[in-house]
């Protein structure tokens, strides 16, 4: 039961240290709230994908075989988005605030403190699992945040194809997709493993991603 709980420390010691290092920061004015944007957009546009791609590409993982870990954080996912629904009807009076909370519940924060997490814990394996898992509830967190921030909308311009198109468009530009889109294709051909430059690049852009 100690080991338990000295291993758990563990994992999530570094994870709280680097927030705490950031809130430290944003105390004594060495980060600003411009710099937080451009360094939050740097990460998910660039850093994150290299980390998702390398993770992958680099990994003997049989994919196949998470099906079941896959299919429980659907299962999960769908359970919060309509328990928050029922509630938010009930219980959240404004309608444009309903469709916020809803997103707020069932959203989790896995490409950031998820993945921060999986890597402390399982290494390079974990992290690789960990990633195709984000990816395929990456893909259900757009479809249920258009349908669930749209439902009360009142323009006569928000129809299911507007909404579909947007669901669709933020599916195929979001970096995280696409970095998992392109690792498995690669992994599918029968092109070289990528080394020298091209991998270092990526790992030292990779290395940023999580802290």
């Amino acid at each position: 039961m100690i080991d338990a709980i000295v291993f758990a420390i563990t994992i999530v010691l570094p994870n709280l240290a680097l927030m705490w290092l950031g809130f430290f920061m944003q105390r004594r004015g060495e980060a600003s709230q411009t710099f937080i944007d451009q360094a939050s957009s740097f990460v998910f546009n660039y850093c994150l994908p290299c980390l998702l791609f390398f993770s992958v590409v680099d990994s003997d993982v049989d994919y196949s075989k998470q099906i079941t870990l896959i299919v429980a954080g659907i299962l999960v996912t769908f359970i919060l988005f309509i328990g928050a629904e029922i509630y938010a009807k009930y219980f959240v009076s404004k309608p444009a605030d309903q469709g916020v909370f809803v997103q707020g519940i069932f959203r989790s924060n896995m490409a950031i403190i998820g993945l921060a997490t999986v890597a402390n814990a399982y290494g390079e394996r974990g992290l690789s699992i960990g990633a195709v898992y984000m990816g395929v509830v990456t893909i259900l967190f757009n479809i249920l945040a258009v349908i669930t921030l749209s439902r009360v909308s009142k323009s006569v311009d928000d129809t299911w194809l507007s909404r579909s198109t947007m669901i669709l468009k933020k599916l195929f530009t979001n970096p995280l997709i696409i970095a998992l889109v392109a690792a498995f294709a690669y992994k599918a051909s029968p092109l070289p493993p990528i080394t020298g430059v091209i991998h270092t690049t990526g790992d030292l852009l990779a290395a940023v991603a999580l802290p």
